[in-house]
């Protein structure tokens, strides 16, 4: 992780500050339907594993780390790809 963060060659727009008080979100039928990001003080360019790695660690507990960590790092790697693919 040390060396994805030096890397600046991947460097992106990070939040800097994503935990789950700055996340908005819209509900229909009390199921989430829309995010929206708020509070942009801590905005940076740098590695977005920053911004993945903070969010699993303030938003999860220990327990949730240590059994879904790399389930939690597929996901997101399928999902951003996929993003990715659609533009």
């Amino acid at each position: 992780m040390i060396r994805a963060v030096r890397d600046k060659s991947n460097a992106v727009m990070c939040h800097g500050d994503s935990w789950t008080n700055n996340f908005l979100f819209k509900y229909e039928e009390n199921r989430p339907v829309d995010a929206k990001i708020i509070d942009f003080q801590l905005t940076r360019c740098a590695s977005p594993v920053l911004d993945v790695v903070f969010f699993i660690y303030a938003c999860t507990d220990q327990v949730l780390r240590e059994k879904y960590y790399d389930e939690l790092l597929q996901y997101y790697y399928e999902v951003l790809s996929a993003r990715i693919r659609e533009l």
